[in-house]
């Protein structure tokens, strides 16, 4: 499993999900999005050539599903990733 990263997510009300990282102070690059559609988890009866069929028409991003891991954390699966987050407190 590769090593944790520190990223911050924004939600917005479009609604996305984007994942961005401090480069330098106030300097965001944007890691990741993830883009809520409507019915997404009918999605997972979906045939492996179906996906790749919506992933190269652009519903890489698509969310699939989450699932609460406790009062900490949850995960982001999309057609082609799976995104564990852990809540870190500032130190």
């Amino acid at each position: 499993m590769p090593a944790p990263k520190r990223r911050q997510l924004i939600l917005t009300d479009f609604p996305r999900l984007f994942t961005v990282k401090e480069d330098t102070p106030g300097t965001l690059s944007v890691k990741s999005e993830c883009v809520f559609v409507a019915h997404a988890h009918t999605r997972r009866g979906m045939s492996r050539g179906e996906v790749n069929a919506r992933v190269e028409q652009g519903a890489a991003g698509w969310v699939l599903d989450i699932q609460d891991k406790g009062p900490k954390g949850f995960t982001v699966q999309t057609v082609n990733n799976v995104m564990c987050v852990s809540i870190v407190a500032d130190e």
